[in-house]
């Protein structure tokens, strides 16, 4: 009775995702005010080629819609734009870019090292003169000296690399230099572990440890091995369907605070003792699906020297991220195990991340 009764509530927690998502997705599809009114915004090939076609400095800023920290460079690239006319500011959405041109989106990941949002280039005359991924420490500080200081020193310094050139006609994605670098398979290892505890993945990474509970190492090892499997197949194909819809990604990140915030519920009611089973894997895919531009960066790169390698390093990244998960869970696991608060402690911390990911999900 007690396992019969188990099954329906991973129902309803399924269900209480669900109706999350369905709620994200009108949000979604609410319409949208403008919040950039002094910078380009380009979404296609067209765009960003008209973009680039100035004799004028372009601040190109490389972003996603669900990116914090894009989120917290917004203002002062916006106040940026408005007391320097003088540069053109430019901002590509890497994921509404992807929905409609994926290859344009691999080019320009692979071309330019893009392992993270906000990614800031400067072009000039068809040049690459400054490069800078993320934004300035500490997070809460003024960007806007920053910004200037950033492009004032690469337009008065030499140029990096040629700039990627894309329109109509097909472009031949040539080799920067070395301060831009293409992603190796072996540097995909690093670059998903750097993608299990970007902003995004965080509060998946907080609800699978939450979740866990002491277990032998021959059973993590098992675990680590079948979740970089999962994460590497998920990451490819879930590159592939969510080049169809950008509201994908919202849903999923809906689904998640639901799921999250009714297991948190339970937690505090004494009726669930641990995420395992299936429910287990929802964690970090669910994580993966907003880490897209890192999986994107360490694959796509090497996809030209052919699927073998393309597929050696879409394991590494697995292997990478999957390794935070399971080390993480292990270690909290068995500090969990000696602690009679456990139930309180996982079930307030995942109701607080179902909150704060809803929040974070209408909100930005």
């Amino acid at each position: 009775m007690r396992s019969s009764n188990l099954g329906v509530r991973w129902k309803y927690a399924v269900v209480a995702g669900l109706i999350v998502a369905a709620l994200v997705l009108a949000l979604r599809l609410a319409p949208a005010t403008a919040r950039r009114q002094s910078m380009i915004t380009v979404t296609t090939e067209q765009q960003l080629a008209s973009a680039l076609n100035t004799s004028r400095p372009v601040l190109l800023i490389f972003r996603a819609t669900d990116c914090v920290y894009c989120h917290v460079l917004d203002p002062y690239a916006e106040q940026y734009a408005q007391a320097h006319p003088g540069v053109e500011m430019v901002n590509v959405e890497l994921n509404l870019l992807y929905s409609n041109d994926p290859g344009l989106v691999e080019r320009l990941v692979s071309y330019y090292d893009i392992q993270g949002t906000p990614t800031e280039l400067v072009i000039y005359h068809g040049m690459v003169y400054g490069y800078h991924v993320g934004i300035w420490p500490p997070p809460t500080a003024d960007q806007l000296p920053y910004i200037e200081q950033f492009v004032n020193s690469s337009l008065s310094g030499r140029p990096i690399a040629p700039a990627l050139s894309v329109g109509p006609a097909p472009a031949a994605a040539g080799s920067p230099t070395s301060d831009l670098k293409y992603v190796s398979p072996a540097a995909a290892l690093g670059v998903g572990a750097l993608a299990a505890v970007s902003p995004c993945s965080i509060p998946m990474l907080a609800l699978y440890s939450a979740s866990s509970r002491r277990r032998a190492l021959s059973r993590m090892a098992l675990e680590l091995a079948l979740m970089t499997l999962g994460v590497a197949a998920f990451g490819a194909l879930l590159a592939k369907v969510y080049s169809l819809s950008p509201l994908i990604e919202s849903s999923l990140e809906g689904f998640a605070a639901g799921f999250s915030a009714f297991l948190g519920y339970e937690l505090l009611r004494g009726r669930v003792v641990m995420l395992g089973g299936p429910a287990a894997a929802f964690a970090p895919l669910a994580g993966l699906e907003c880490s897209l531009p890192f999986f994107v960066a360490a694959i796509s790169a090497v996809a030209a020297a052919g699927l073998t390698t393309a597929i050696m390093s879409s394991i590494a990244f697995g292997a990478g991220y999957s390794a935070v998960y399971v080390g993480l869970s292990g270690a909290v696991g068995r500090a969990m195990s000696l602690s009679r608060r456990y139930g309180t402690v996982a079930g307030l911390t995942l109701v607080l991340i179902g909150v704060l990911l809803f929040v974070y999900v209408v909100v930005v």
